[in-house]
This record gives C-alpha cells, structure tokens and sequence, in this order.
C-alpha cells in the first residue's frame, strides 16, 4: 500500500505494480486500475513537492 511511502524513501522505478516490476500489489483483473491510481499519486507527490512553496504562501 502507499502507507509510509514518499518520493524520498521509495525509488521512481518502484512506483508501479509487482507485476509491472513494482513495489505496490495488484488484484488480478484489476491491475489497469491500480496502474493508474498509482501514477495518480506519484504524479500528486510530484506536483506537490514542485509547488509546495506557491501552495502555502499565498
């Protein structure tokens, strides 16, 4: 799961399914759902620590 997970303390090529070479389980028939809600939450991580200063000091 993402629990404790970060940019910092997991690699960019271990953000994507087990079956894809990843850190994060999938469920069989699922796997196109999964992908996409974990590149979903690299992308916000990502969009977050870019903007995190224009974000919270306005």
């Amino acid at each position: 799961g993402f629990n404790g997970r970060s940019l910092d303390n997991t690699p960019k090529d271990a953000w994507a399914v087990e079956k894809d070479g990843g850190d994060f389980d999938h469920i069989s028939g699922a796997t196109s759902s999964q992908r996409a809600v974990i590149r979903a939450v690299e992308f916000t991580l990502n969009q977050y620590r870019a903007n995190r200063d224009s974000l919270f000091n306005q």
